[in-house]
């Protein structure tokens, strides 16, 4: 097929056409090309999506429910992350901390035959912007919760996510208040975390 002679021939097509060919397209693709072809258009509408208290509930319980397709799994979680840094960015700090905690105890389980059924599973096989996930989960962390809790979220996400890490304590050092990073330093020396 030439992609130039197919392209001149959608032109020249009405909308309800195109997206008609869109819709075949999309059914006929499996879920990494429909992510790759698909996946910043559903990011922006998510991004621009206005939420309310239950529909950060909502995201919330369809995260506790772990479809059985790895591909799918795989799928709704950069979705879901997505979602959950729009909850913490419209204020919901307290929902987008259980929901983010969900999601990265998920991640950190990669590899558990619950979740994936690969021999070589990683943080890899799942879309979302982790990086983004992680400012707005401190960011909601330092928002609403004590030091104490502060420290307790903090620290399982530095011990479990050895390969950002350092963008973790970097995180929370921009977005932590006083008092939450003097415990969290305390923390690090005690438990002997290496960061930089």
């Amino acid at each position: 097929m030439n992609a130039v002679d197919l392209f001149l021939y959608i032109e020249k097509k009405e909308k309800d056409e195109i997206l008609k060919l869109l819709e075949n397209a999309y059914f006929e693709m499996n879920s990494d090309q429909r992510q790759n072809v698909f996946g910043n258009v559903i990011s922006k509408k998510i991004a621009s999506t206005k939420l309310c208290i239950q529909d950060a509930q909502e995201i919330l319980d369809d995260i506790m429910d772990i479809p059985e397709d790895t591909s799918k799994w795989c799928y709704k979680y950069g979705i879901y992350l997505d979602q959950t840094s729009q909850i913490s960015i419209q204020g919901f700090h307290e929902i987008a901390i259980k929901c983010f905690k969900l999601l990265f105890d998920l991640i950190n389980n990669i590899g558990n035959e619950e979740i994936f059924y690969a021999d070589e599973a990683g943080q890899w096989m799942v879309n979302g912007d982790h990086e983004q996930g992680y400012k707005y989960y401190i960011t909601s962390l330092a928002t609403y919760c004590s030091p104490k809790d502060f420290v307790e979220h903090i620290i399982p996400l530095l011990e479990s996510h050895e390969s950002s890490i350092n963008k973790v304590f970097e995180k929370a050092i921009s977005l932590g208040s006083k008092e939450q990073l003097a415990l969290l330093n305390e923390e690090i020396t005690r438990l002997k975390i290496r960061v930089k």
